[in-house]
């Protein structure tokens, strides 16, 4: 896209205030190539004024068991994981940077979700108590666009995510077992060639939907299901 086209959006007549504000605040951001990933890019736009949280994760964390494994436990067995050698810590720090950034990714389309929804659900009602405008129904049209769009990114994002998921979890998993057995020869030594229950293999299921509410205005939003989405996308 070129400067010039960028420039027609901004001023074409039938761009409301809000798409108007949001095209010329995401041009500069997106443009400038820093290395960054896209979707990084776009959250800073969408969170613009936002103040940070202090710990971004916390919530997902309490709902995710890779992410609270890497937030709250992984430096604590940093002893075991160099014992597993420099490709296997080198492997997991990959894994890990993958992880987030599916995460972060996925988030990035709710917060867009839930921005897009407000301004169709508003535009909605005010074609509903208004006079049909042509230009309120193009604008309709695209939002349920760019929703489509999110929903189909936040898909994919998802899918990744639930990939390098089913690589990292025997890895935790290993790492949790090899501390409990150390924990457990230290505390018993006498008991020593006992073997503990092995930690819990992190699954889907003991983990659940890892993005079920989206951080923004410093609450908390459910975000919309793909079944919320399609039926919101079939109204009028």
């Amino acid at each position: 896209l070129k400067p010039a086209a960028a420039k027609g959006l901004t001023q074409g007549l039938l761009m409301s205030g809000w798409l108007r504000g949001f095209a010329e605040a995401t041009w500069s951001v997106l443009t400038s190539d820093d290395g960054e990933d896209p979707d990084e890019s776009l959250m800073k736009v969408v969170n613009c004024g936002k103040e940070e949280d202090e710990d971004p994760y916390a919530e997902l964390a309490k709902i995710d068991q890779l992410l609270f494994f890497f937030e709250y436990e992984a430096e604590k067995l940093e002893r075991y994981i160099a014992e597993e050698g420099p490709s296997f810590a080198k492997e997991l720090e990959q894994q890990r940077q993958r992880y987030y950034n599916m995460v972060n990714s996925i988030d990035t389309q709710n917060q867009r979700i839930v921005f897009l929804v407000d301004e169709l659900v508003r535009l909605r009602a005010e074609l509903r108590t208004g006079p049909r405008r042509r230009e309120k129904l193009v604008e309709i049209a695209q939002l349920k666009l760019d929703i489509s769009d999110c929903k189909t990114k936040r898909f994919f994002k998802n899918k990744e995510r639930r990939e390098v998921h089913m690589e990292l979890a025997p890895k935790i998993a290993r790492l949790k077992t090899t501390h409990l057995l150390a924990k457990s020869a230290f505390e018993a030594p006498d008991s020593a060639t006992l073997q503990p229950q092995a930690a819990e293999l992190i699954t889907e299921s003991t983990m659940g939907h890892h993005a079920t509410s989206v951080r923004r205005r410093g609450h908390n939003r459910k975000a919309y299901t793909d079944a919320e989405l399609t039926q919101l996308l079939k109204e009028d």
